[in-house]
């Protein structure tokens, strides 16, 4: 609904407008997506996990999300990767926090390099002795 309204906008290379019919990223999400949005379905996949492991990572998680702050520039862009990050804490409720294309060499980034690790994790592409190199240089961050 955001493309048919004119909220969501697309550009060709030379900034003239991208009309829908020829938005070849449009057509395709309207071939994938139901007219009933109830009808969007999810896909859940999981993995063993040694328990003092994701014990770490849930602190890591938990202490980015407590740190998340506004930005003093807002950070978007017209190319990139928008990331969310959530989870539940005891007490508080539903944490989260989101950027843009996140810095290199932040903790931001090194959440979004965990949370590629995880899933790569799952989906058997990294090894957990991947996984824990990455969470014991993420845990040493400053900003973590």
């Amino acid at each position: 609904r955001l493309y048919e309204s004119g909220n969501l906008k697309s550009f060709n290379k030379d900034g003239s407008k991208l009309e829908l019919k020829d938005n070849e990223s449009y057509q395709n999400l309207k071939k994938r997506t139901p007219v009933n949005f109830a009808k969007i379905t999810t896909t859940v996949k999981t993995a063993a996990i040694d328990t003092a492991l994701a014990q770490r990572i849930a602190a890591i998680w938990e202490r980015m999300l407590l740190a998340v702050r506004q930005p003093q520039e807002p950070r978007h862009g017209c190319d990139g990767v928008s990331y969310h990050f959530s989870m539940y804490v005891s007490g508080r409720g539903v944490i989260s926090g989101q950027i843009w294309s996140p810095e290199e060499n932040t903790g931001t980034a090194a959440l979004v390099e965990l949370s590629d690790a995880l899933s790569g994790f799952i989906t058997g592409r990294t090894r957990a002795t991947e996984l824990m190199t990455i969470v014991d240089r993420v845990e040493k961050l400053p900003q973590v």
